[in-house]
C-alpha cells in the first residue's frame, strides 16, 4: 500500500497498488461461493471451480468492469445477457458478494450503466 499527500490543501490519499480484495471473512467467502461459484462455473463453462478460482474471477471484475454506483459495486460482461457484479462493503471496500446479474436487472437497478 501506498499513503500520501496530494493537491493544494494535502488530500491524504490510499492507493492499494494492486492488492486483490476478499470478503470480510473466511466464512463469508466460503458461503458465497456455495451458493454462486457453480453459477459462475455453469457460465463460464469450466468443469473444476475453485474457491480460488471465485475469487481471482471477482478480483478480475474490480479491476476490469465498470462501477454501478447504486449497487455499490462493479459488473463486467461474461456472456449472452449475463454480467458478473461484484459487490462492496460501503465501510470496509471489502467484497461482499460476486455473482451472476443479468441485462434485465441492471437496467432495471442501476441506470447509471446506461444498459438497455
Amino acid at each position: 500500500y501506498h499513503t500520501y499527500f496530494v493537491g493544494e490543501n494535502d488530500v491524504l490519499v490510499h492507493n492499494n497498488c494492486g492488492v486483490e480484495k476478499a470478503f470480510n471473512s473466511k466464512e463469508n467467502e466460503i458461503n458465497h461461493f456455495v451458493k454462486h461459484g457453480g453459477q459462475i462455473a455453469k457460465l463460464l463453462d469450466k468443469k473444476f471451480y475453485s474457491l480460488a478460482n471465485y475469487i481471482d474471477d471477482a478480483n478480475y471484475v474490480l479491476k476490469n468492469g465498470k462501477y454501478a454506483k447504486e449497487l455499490n459495486g462493479y459488473v463486467s460482461f461474461m456472456s449472452g445477457d449475463k454480467f458478473g457484479f461484484v459487490g462492496l462493503d460501503r465501510v470496509t471496500g471489502n467484497i461482499t458478494t460476486f455473482h451472476i446479474k443479468t441485462v434485465e436487472e441492471l437496467a432495471k437497478r442501476a441506470p447509471s450503466l446506461g444498459i438497455f
